[in-house]
């Protein structure tokens, strides 16, 4: 019985010294060869080809998004100088706890019946929400100023609540943090 034993785990050691000394032959080779021989050539001339066709694709996708952002910054700028001309803007941010009965496509405007208060964009079809932290045009608004030093001074919202650009609007309407009681 011990002699069975003996063959059972003089055999688990001859297949440990064969992977070893596979291993030990790996060890020398470099990664680009060891996938090689892995990989027939057939293989490689198709993802090779494969390669070309996607960058050729996104070549042509870099084209379109280069000339479509062209036509958007031309857009925007006409947009701009027109707001700036007569000086109505119509995608002007506002806040509230009903959206507005008619937007326009592109205003903002900021549920302030949430906590924490969640921003909105009206994109033609619908209202969808976007993260404040990365949007702080709205943060403009005069009255939206106003309507958050009273909800800090009541309150009803913390200092926490407030986005860092929400906080730096605010700030120049602040008298020696007497307002939020501080």
């Amino acid at each position: 019985m011990a002699n069975k034993h003996f063959n059972i785990l003089l055999e688990k050691y001859r297949i440990a010294l064969q992977r070893l000394e596979w291993a030990l032959g790996q060890i020398d080779k470099k990664p680009t060869e060891i996938i090689i021989e892995k990989v027939n050539n057939a293989k490689l001339d198709e993802l090779s080809s494969e390669i070309a066709n996607l960058l050729a694709e996104l070549d042509r996708k870099d084209e379109i998004i280069a000339s479509l952002t062209a036509g958007s910054l031309r857009n925007t700028i006409e947009v701009e100088t027109a707001i700036q001309e007569d000086g109505n803007d119509t995608t002007a941010p506002s806040f509230g706890t009903q959206f507005p009965s008619n937007p326009s496509i592109g205003q903002q405007f900021l549920r302030v019946d949430t906590n924490p208060n969640k921003l909105y964009k009206f994109n033609g079809n619908k209202w969808i929400l976007v993260d404040r932290k990365l949007n702080s045009n709205y943060t403009i608004d005069k009255k939206l100023a106003e309507y958050m030093i009273n909800a800090l001074k009541k309150g009803e919202m913390e200092w926490n609540d407030l986005t860092e650009a929400e906080q730096n609007a605010i700030k120049p309407y602040l008298t020696k943090e007497k307002n939020l009681g501080r």
